[in-house]
């Protein structure tokens, strides 16, 4: 939490506020869903990917075709946007994101930086 590290002796501008490009099943299984996968399901506004996915797992050094089915959480657009003001307004020092490859490519409407730089450019 940012506040805890204030009371610490942290000055905001050592800060960064972190996000994720990518998605972890609810159900806790081993899969990692790339942003870019279901950013049109989500649009502008979704957080939250349902239905049955497909994705390569690894199991025992080898690629394996999985379908997972329980719901996925990822930072959308909106909430991308916001974090981004909401680090700029608060005066932390910036943002980082693991895992850009998880992605839209910048001149897409969904992507993810994209929105990053629609908040700075807003401020």
């Amino acid at each position: 939490e940012i506040n805890a590290l204030l009371k610490k002796g942290l000055k905001k501008e050592q800060l960064d506020l972190g996000i994720p490009f990518y998605a972890r099943p609810t159900d806790r299984a081993a899969q990692w869903f790339d942003y870019k996968t279901e950013a049109e399901q989500l649009g502008w506004f979704g957080n939250v990917a349902t239905g049955p996915q497909e994705v390569t797992e690894w199991q025992n050094n080898a690629p394996v075709q999985v379908t997972a089915t329980s719901p996925r959480y990822y930072n959308g657009c909106q909430m991308v946007y916001d974090k981004t003001a909401y680090a700029m307004d608060f005066g932390l020092g910036g943002m980082m994101v693991w895992n850009y490859a998880g992605d839209l490519p910048y001149e897409n409407g969904l992507s993810l930086f994209r929105a990053m730089g629609m908040a700075a450019t807003h401020r």
